[in-house]
Formats: structure tokens, sequence, C-alpha cells
């Protein structure tokens, strides 16, 4: 049964007046009493995928089909997840130094990786190459690739109650999980940093997954992401003035040159 926040509290303070024997399951931020053998789930704090042109029972398919790829992944590395470290603590930088010295007009080159996390996943063995392909070109699930990882990450937690006294919490145990989430952001976030070393610190801007070079870094840049067998997509930027440029088809801020900041 599905009710509201208001009667869903209402009900767990009944029973634990009552004196009732129950627990409170919690997943993904819904809740839901069970006692013999009834369930009254709380709408109010409900939180559902909504993805433009995707139909709800893909998404949960697609969900499912990450999450079983991922389960294999644990079980074939024996449950030890290895770390992966990052780089450095900053996942972006703006170089004034090399951008200020280019003149208005000038042009050069943004790489964006595609889909970043879903390379990443693929590269680890989180998911399987069959699964890779089946989504590769799939733009509707664009943003769904990219968020997946975060998703499949929740845990269940069930708290008891005997006779109307809190008795225990019990949370699922899912640290390869939470690892593996952080292995992959690490991951994506150190292939700009990588480029940044390769382009012996010429580059103008990186972010977490992408990086802006000029022209004499352009060969640098396509060879290292062809050589790793990354996918991505390259677009030309213009040079406004010192303090925007043109990226295709947006106008982007130059940040405030800060008093410190490292770059790698």
């Amino acid at each position: 049964m599905v009710i509201g926040k208001q009667s869903f509290d209402s009900i767990k303070s009944s029973k634990i007046s009552n004196k009732e024997s129950f627990s409170i399951q919690e997943f993904r931020g819904v809740k839901k009493i069970n006692h013999n053998g009834h369930q009254y789930k709380d709408k109010a704090v409900k939180r559902s995928l909504k993805t433009e042109d995707i139909d709800p029972k893909e998404v949960y398919q697609f969900i499912n089909k990450v999450k079983r790829s991922v389960k294999k992944h644990i079980k074939n590395m024996d449950f030890k997840i290895e770390e992966v470290e990052k780089i450095s603590q900053s996942t972006r930088y703006f170089n004034h130094k090399v951008y200020d010295s280019m003149a208005d007009g000038e042009c050069f080159i943004s790489f964006d990786l595609d889909n970043a996390y879903w390379q990443i996943m693929r590269r680890q063995g989180v998911i399987s190459e069959d699964l890779y392909l089946e989504f590769r070109h799939k733009r509707k699930f664009r943003q769904l690739k990219q968020a997946v990882i975060g998703l499949i990450l929740a845990n269940v937690k069930v708290t008891y109650y005997q006779d109307g006294e809190f008795l225990n919490s019990v949370e699922e145990d899912n640290w390869q999980w939470k690892m593996i989430y952080k292995n992959v952001r690490y991951a994506t976030y150190n292939v700009p940093l990588l480029l940044a070393k390769a382009c012996n610190g010429e580059f103008i801007s990186y972010n977490q997954d992408a990086i802006y070079v000029k022209d004499d870094k352009e060969s640098v840049v396509t060879k290292y992401l062809k050589d790793n067998g990354f996918e991505f997509k390259k677009s030309l930027c213009v040079k406004v003035n010192d303090y925007k440029f043109n990226d295709a088809a947006k106008t982007v801020k130059v940040p405030a040159a800060p008093t410190k900041q490292t770059i790698i």
C-alpha cells in the first residue's frame, strides 16, 4: 500500500505505541514498513528516474543489466577491488599563462571524452564488452550511462522493532561497489591530467573529462587518446578576448586567475 508521509509516520508511531513488532526498509530514499505480510510505502519520498525519450521499463532494464555486469566483475575479481589513485586533487585548471598570450580570434581545439564514465567502466572491466557495445551509440541513454555508476551504489538498510522497541539496524555491506564508483571517477579525472602531462604543461585548460589545447598539441592529444582506445569528440574553439571564448555553439566565460593554483 502506497501512502503519504504523514500517514507513514502515523502508522509507525501507532505500531510503536501498540508495542508491535515490525521493520522499516530503506532503499534509495524510499521507506517501507513491513508488518505481518503487509507493506506500507512512503510515496512522499519516492524518487523516480526521469529520462527523456526512454520508456521507464527500458531504464530499469538497463540499470539491472549494469548491476548484473558489476556483480560478475566483483566475483571475477574474487571480491578484491584495487584502489585507483587520483593523480591530483585538482579536477579542473585554466592555464592563464597560455591563454592570455593568445591573440583575440585565435583558434584552438577542445577534446571531450564521449560518455567518459561508460568508457572507463569498460576499460576497467566493470561492464562487459557486449554491454558496452549494446548501448554505445544509443544517444537517448547518454545521460543515463553517465549516471548509472552512482545509481547502482544505493544499499538497503533495515531497522527492526520488537514489541514497539528499537531492536537493531542492518545495513548492506557494499564497500566493493563504493570502491568501483570511486575508481571510475578517479580514472576518468586522471585522463585529462595525463593529457596535460603529455603536452608538457602547454595546454589551455582541462576539466573532469575534457582538455583544451592549441593547434600544435592537437596531434599529441589525438595520438594519446587513440593509442589508449578512447572515443572522443573534437570541436573548434575561438578566443573572443581574455574573458571568454566560443566553444562550438556556446560561449564560455574564462575563470578569474587565482592567487595560487596547482596544475597537476
